[in-house]
C-alpha cells in the first residue's frame, strides 16, 4: 500500500487551483500528518512550493504520474479537521485560492519564521584585461517574512530578478572554531527583471514586485528611465 497526501500548494494559482495528489516516501510516513505544512514539488521545472497536507489516503499501487512529497515542515499539525473543513467553505465562498484560504487560518507567527536564501548572479561593469570577459560574482541574498514567500512562490533558477536591500556583515564560526565573516544582501524589494516574453513563460499571477513592510523604501519603477545610464561595451576597460 502507498500513502498519497492530498496538499493544498502555494504555488497553484486560481486557474489550477484544486487539491494536488503527492505520494508519501517511507522516510516521511511518519511526519506526514493532516494539517501541516509541506514542501512539494510544482509545474513543470518542479520547483519547490509550501503547501499543507489536506488529507491522506491508501492506495494498493504507485501512480506512475504522482510527484514525491519533498519535506515536512512541522513537529504536529498546525490545522485541525474543522479547521480544514472552514478553509473549504472560503474557497467556495471567496474568490480565492484553496492555499489562501487555508493559510489565513494558520497561527501567524508560523510565516514570521519563514526564510529564504539564494543567490544572485551579476556580472561585473568591466572586463578583465588578462582574458577580456566580464567577471561574475555570487551574492547571497536573505529575504524574510513575505519576501521570502514571494521569492520562493514565482522565482526559480535562471530567472532574472531586482534586489533592493542593505548589506549585512555576519561573523560566525566554523566547525573547526575558526572566525569567519560573510556579507550577504537583506532583501527589502524584490521585483522582476525580465518580462514575460524573456522569462520562463507567465508569471502565473504573480504581481510584479514585493516591498517589504519594514523595507521603508519603494520598490523600484518597472519601465520608464533610470536614474542611471547603461555602461557600454566600449567603455568597459577601465584602468583597474
Amino acid at each position: 500500500m502507498e500513502q498519497v497526501a492530498l496538499v493544498a500548494v502555494a504555488a497553484a494559482t486560481y486557474a489550477i487551483d484544486k487539491p494536488y495528489d503527492y505520494l508519501v516516501p517511507a522516510s516521511l510516513a511518519e511526519r506526514a500528518k493532516v494539517g501541516t505544512r509541506v514542501t512539494v514539488p510544482f509545474g513543470r521545472g518542479n520547483r519547490p512550493s509550501e503547501g499543507v497536507i489536506l488529507a491522506l489516503r491508501q492506495e494498493e499501487s504507485r501512480r506512475p504520474e504522482l510527484k514525491v512529497l519533498a519535506e515536512v515542515l512541522d513537529d504536529e499539525s498546525v490545522l485541525g479537521p474543522d479547521q480544514i473543513k472552514l478553509a473549504l467553505w472560503l474557497r467556495e465562498r471567496y474568490f480565492c485560492t484553496l492555499y489562501d484560504a487555508v493559510k489565513t487560518l494558520l497561527p501567524a507567527g508560523l510565516w514570521y519564521r519563514l526564510r529564504e536564501v539564494f543567490s544572485l548572479a551579476v556580472d561585473r561593469d568591466f572586463k578583465d584585461r588578462n582574458t577580456g570577459e566580464k567577471a561574475t560574482d555570487f551574492i547571497d541574498i536573505v529575504a524574510w517574512r513575505q519576501t521570502a514567500e514571494f521569492v520562493s512562490r514565482y522565482f526559480t533558477k535562471g530567472r532574472m530578478a531586482v534586489v533592493e536591500g542593505r548589506l549585512q556583515i555576519r561573523d560566525w564560526t566554523d566547525k573547526d572554531g575558526g572566525k569567519r565573516r560573510s556579507a550577504e544582501v537583506v532583501a527589502d524589494n524584490v521585483y522582476f527583471g525580465d518580462s514575460k516574453r524573456d522569462g520562463a513563460g507567465d508569471f502565473g499571477g504573480a504581481p510584479a514586485s514585493y516591498s517589504a513592510p519594514m523595507g521603508g523604501r519603494s520598490a523600484a519603477p518597472m519601465g520608464g528611465q533610470s536614474d542611471f545610464a547603461e555602461i557600454g561595451e566600449e567603455d568597459g576597460e577601465l584602468p583597474f
